[in-house]
């Protein structure tokens, strides 16, 4: 992050004076560990079905097909947050995102947040025109209807290409149709902020296919419970929230995993986003100060490289309100601090505002994942923002209708 804008954050009291003092890591107690190459699950497992792997090399719990499969832990000891580990197998004809998906797959904590809901394909194995899936980014109901939309620019619709981020592909001999080995293996962790002295963890196939056509498998499940959540400084926070607007998908995948740890820091910015915080757009403004801004940026990819912090600025200030600067006057004192980045500002948001056509993904893509972080706190509060983030991206202001699973 440029010292400058941190400077800028510190000034404003949006950033905590720093502490040289180095914090105190969290201590681990084992809940459960199981690899299955015993051929049995533990009694925790709402399905205890183990399956020998079809290469021969080890076991796995499943396949399963649609429905949740739970792990219930009980009579935990006093913790602050879990941490879950595990390996996704996905076996057979999984369809992504686009011409023939949504194929979504889940886990996550009952009454509690969702770790990941995502959609996965394995078709790139098979064809050259269903190849498309969310992960490593999160899946959103204005993906879909985007790709009905669009459906020759997947590039701007939050899609990669399937298999992006798999530890294996194609390695578990799995058979699908005449295909012999049609498979691909994500490695997969998590912190969850918990107290209780029971958890209960959900995995769960979204899809409406016949598990001969689609399934999933579990490997060496780790979980523990944390004496406490994890450090995060404020500043990592900043410079998680601007790879949410200018990473790439794998960035952003690590920066939502931080958020669904510290949930307090992502409802502190999107409110800040939705409200158009005073204290926020100034510190944006310094930030834009320190260097020239590419207003490219708005509406096409750009290589952010040192100019990162400038740039996840500017798409910032885009998202937020639009009345927020239709109303702005120059003799406004803040307006007077900053003359010639406000004109300019207000020319290129202006024509944001005017756009009937989905055409700058950046902004889309930065909305989606905003919005599909927030709805998968699971609280009211974090849907409304949801909402608020999801109009300001979606056709003509409308927020999308959320798919009935």
């Amino acid at each position: 992050m440029d010292t400058r804008f941190t400077s800028a954050l510190l000034a404003l009291g949006l950033l905590p004076a720093v502490s040289f003092a180095a914090p105190a890591q969290p201590t681990a107690t084992l809940v459960l560990a199981e690899n299955f190459g015993s051929g049995r699950a533990s009694a925790l497992w709402s399905d205890t079905k183990v399956t020998a792997v079809p290469n021969g090399k080890g076991h796995y719990l499943g396949p399963f097909g649609t429905g949740t499969v739970s792990l219930v832990a009980q009579r935990l000891p006093t913790h602050q947050a879990l941490r879950l580990a595990f390996k996704l197998h996905l076996l057979g004809s999984w369809d992504g995102v686009g011409l023939w998906g949504p194929d979504r797959w889940r886990c996550g904590l009952r009454g509690g947040p969702v770790c990941l809901e995502t959609t996965f394909n394995n078709c790139f194995l098979v064809w050259s025109d269903n190849i498309w899936q969310s992960y490593p980014e999160l899946y959103n109901p204005v993906q879909q209807s985007l790709f009905a939309r669009l459906p020759r620019r997947p590039s701007h619709l939050l899609a990669c290409h399937g298999g992006t981020g798999a530890a294996r592909i194609a390695d578990l001999g799995f058979a699908w149709s005449k295909h012999p080995n049609i498979s691909t293996t994500y490695d997969l962790a998590f912190v969850i902020p918990h107290t209780a002295t029971e958890a209960t963890l959900e995995f769960t196939n979204l899809c409406d296919d016949p598990l001969s056509d689609q399934s999933y498998a579990l490997g060496e499940v780790r979980l523990e419970t944390l004496d406490r959540v994890p450090p995060w400084s404020a500043e990592e926070a900043e410079r998680a929230w601007q790879l949410l607007f200018c990473g790439s998908s794998s960035d952003a995948a690590k920066a939502e995993a931080q958020f669904l740890t510290h949930p307090q820091e992502l409802r502190c910015h999107a409110q800040q986003l939705v409200e158009g915080e005073t204290g926020r757009i100034k510190a944006l403004m310094a930030c834009l100060d320190t260097g020239a801004v590419r207003a490219e940026g708005l509406y096409t990819d750009v290589d952010a490289g040192e100019d990162q912090d400038r740039l996840a600025a500017l798409r910032e200030l885009t998202l937020m309100p639009g009345d927020l600067w239709k109303l702005r006057q120059q003799h406004d004192p803040f307006d007077a601090e900053h003359p010639q980045q406000c004109r300019n500002l207000q020319s290129w948001i202006y024509v944001m505002y005017g756009m009937k056509d989905l055409s700058t993904p950046p902004l889309v893509r930065a909305g989606m994942r905003l919005s599909s972080l927030l709805r998968q706190q699971g609280t009211p509060a974090d849907a409304l923002l949801a909402d608020q983030i999801e109009a300001r991206v979606s056709s003509k202001g409308e927020t999308p209708k959320a798919e009935v699973e």
